[in-house]
């Protein structure tokens, strides 16, 4: 299994752990253009601690820089975020107002910026903390988005029925546990699915349960996979990982 697989194991056992609300992203965004994001924020927050308390018009004169070509690109990536600190359901409509308007390479910031915003003003009105977990891959609600590659033994060719078998059980056992296939598909030597996860059910468990019932059929599934919820697998990945399972 991937290095990051136990961490991943782990790190949805926190999650649903968790009483507060769970907010994903429903969109992919690279995890490095969310670092970039956060970054900034926590700079900014570092920097300025009364940020959260712009008054209305600072909010308005920062609204029309964004719309300004004559205004840098790093300004006003830095005038999203400072939106997305205030707590006011104005200063959201705003923001929205954008949508549509600004520059393809702010669309991903003004997403996140919207998305702050909302969550902090939720936060305000239930008392609730709002937990924001941050994927490459996104998600859709309260399901987080994974790519999982699962390797024939040794890197053998799949027989026609061993890829029937593996297609008629993940399709049984995913929906069965709330999981949501989107993109499923089986080669020679690897099946490779792209699935929505529900956050409160165990990810460990059901691939040891899939592994376990296609394996009755003649133990032909490696439990060596690769797992991510940061980016989809490329195809030097996938080769890379048969390769090892191959020993070569």
């Amino acid at each position: 299994m991937e290095k990051n697989g136990q961490n991943l194991f782990a790190y949805q056992e926190k999650l649903r752990n968790m009483a507060e609300h769970v907010c994903l992203l429903d969109r992919k965004i690279p995890i490095e253009h969310q670092l970039e994001y956060f970054a900034v924020l926590q700079r900014l927050l570092k920097s300025d601690p009364m940020i959260k308390q712009l008054s209305e018009e600072e909010c308005i004169s920062m609204f029309d820089r964004v719309l300004d070509d004559t205004v840098g690109l790093s300004e006003k990536k830095e005038i999203l975020v400072k939106l997305s600190m205030v707590h006011w359901i104005k200063v959201y409509r705003l923001l929205e107002e954008y949508d549509g308007k600004v520059a393809p390479e702010l669309d991903e910031w003004l997403y996140l910026s919207l998305l702050i915003s909302r969550l902090s003003i939720e936060m305000d009105l239930s008392g609730e903390r709002q937990v924001f977990v941050s994927t490459g891959l996104g998600g859709k609600g309260e399901k987080m988005r994974f790519n999982v590659v699962f390797i024939s033994k040794e890197g053998h060719l799949l027989e026609d029925f061993q890829k029937n078998l593996i297609k008629q059980e993940f399709m049984y056992s995913f929906p069965r546990e709330g999981y949501e296939i989107e993109k499923m598909d089986i080669e020679d030597r690897y099946v490779n699915i792209l699935f929505l996860m529900p956050i409160k059910t165990n990810l460990e468990n059901l691939f040891q349960t899939v592994l376990n019932e296609c394996n009755q059929y003649g133990d032909f599934l490696s439990k060596t996979f690769i797992l991510s919820n940061e980016r989809e697998f490329t195809e030097k990945d996938i080769e890379d990982a048969v390769r090892k399972e191959c020993g070569s």
